[in-house]
């Protein structure tokens, strides 16, 4: 798989991630599943990651401490997650 397509792959899933977590948020009932296929030359790149299901109060819990944490101040651990996608890969 090329660096492209595990980045994108990467990328859908923590996207899937957190439309996963709002849903929930909003009370979604049941589990969720991220499914993504990327095309780019080749063969394609499939992710399918499930996703459990979350009770609404403990989604907006989590989401309102990470945004808490995110706006408190600088973090020394960003790090682009493209990046970390193409070293799992490898």
């Amino acid at each position: 798989m090329t660096f492209t397509k595990v980045a994108v792959v990467g990328c859908l899933a923590v996207l899937g991630f957190f439309c996963w977590l709002a849903a929930a948020g909003f009370g979604a009932a049941g589990g969720h599943e991220s499914f993504a296929v990327v095309i780019r030359g080749g063969e394609p790149a499939v992710s399918r990651i499930p996703f459990p299901q979350l009770a609404a109060d403990a989604a907006t819990v989590w989401i309102r401490s990470v945004v808490r944490d995110l706006l408190g101040g600088a973090h020394a651990y960003f790090l682009p997650c493209e990046a970390v996608f193409v070293h799992r890969a490898r």
